[in-house]
């Protein structure tokens, strides 16, 4: 509805939906720096941000002005109050609702040709599924928000699997069993192109130069680990060598 009154910015875009529970900001990332690379002016909106709220939303790796977000601002104003007029139970729109429906607004305005859009929770009932996606990209599931998706994984998978659509490619990392079985049978359901997106190979890795730069990253990891030792320790209340979860979590503090 608030697409509709804003003049339904997200048709005149090709939407790129991601999903899944692991990797959902790198991959749509990966995906909008691949095709701008490729001349495709493309559109990114994930969550959340580091340290400007403006980072949600992303034009050919750019960041929206707070000039133009201070716009998008302004006209929800009048389409928030008719949706409120029309649909009264509806309520108030959330702060997630309304930043998806700016993005897909700022990208149209813009003239991006494709939006790659992260998924906030689950799928099925999620603001940014209110789009159509031309693709959909489900990265690996694992437990998560359990509360409002269920504590098995194949509740968590079924709510997921609301972002495929007839007919339509869907993208899918390599799965547990269990996800993998439920993932299929929704695919099947709607008529969706289920297609599986398999881990880099090694050999693959190492030919682009991404074994070499694995190994790097390695070294400069062995060499940080020393002076984040004490920190690690502290977030685990106690002394003793840190949980490998400890060392990741200081390594982050520390960049």
């Amino acid at each position: 509805m608030l697409l509709d009154l804003l003049g339904a910015p997200d048709r005149r875009l090709g939407i790129v939906l991601v999903a899944g529970t692991k990797g959902k900001g790198s991959t749509a990332a990966l995906v909008a720096s691949l095709l701008a690379a490729s001349g495709v002016r493309a559109g990114l909106y994930t969550k959340p941000h580091l340290q400007s709220y403006r980072e949600r939303i992303r034009v050919d790796g750019e960041i929206i002005s707070t000039a133009a977000l201070n716009d998008g601002i302004d006209r929800l104003h009048q389409p928030v109050r008719a949706m409120r007029r029309f649909i009264p139970a509806a309520g108030q729109p959330t702060t997630f609702e309304l930043t998806t429906a700016l993005a897909l607004a700022h990208f149209a305005a813009t003239r991006c040709t494709v939006a790659v859009v992260e998924v906030g929770l689950g799928g099925r009932f999620d603001a940014t599924n209110a789009t159509d996606p031309h693709v959909s990209v489900i990265t690996p599931i694992s437990h998560d928000h359990t509360r409002e998706l269920g504590t098995a994984l194949r509740q968590i998978a079924s709510e997921k699997a609301g972002v495929l659509r007839p007919g339509r490619i869907a993208l899918i990392a390599r799965q547990d069993t269990a996800v993998d079985a439920v993932l299929s049978k929704a695919a099947r359901s709607v008529a969706a192109e289920l297609r599986e997106i398999p881990p880099l190979s090694a050999m693959v890795a190492k030919r682009y130069g991404l074994y070499r730069a694995r190994r790097a990253l390695s070294r400069k990891r062995d060499r940080t680990w020393p002076a984040t030792a004490p920190l690690a320790r502290s977030l685990r209340g106690r002394a003793g060598h840190p949980s490998g979860r400890a060392r990741r979590r200081a390594q982050r503090r520390l960049g």
